[in-house]
């Protein structure tokens, strides 16, 4: 088994429901495992300021799957 760390973010629409869904969807893929999932963040966009604020986290996971 690997071992990976996924950061991921959103700022469009319900931030909060789509990384629930994209969570949900890859503990539901065949040879991954969340092993832990940290708090979410709000962060402001570095470059175009005329974007929404960012939730952002990282996920853990043990995989069988390839790179």
């Amino acid at each position: 088994m690997a071992y990976a760390y996924i950061g991921f973010g959103s700022n469009l629409g319900d931030r909060f429901s789509y990384i629930n869904q994209a969570l949900e969807q890859l503990s539901e893929t065949e040879g991954v495992s969340l092993t832990q999932v940290s708090s979410l963040y709000e962060t402001e966009p570095v470059e175009d300021k005329a974007q929404d604020p960012f939730l952002n986290g990282v996920v853990a996971i043990e995989t069988s799957l390839s790179p």
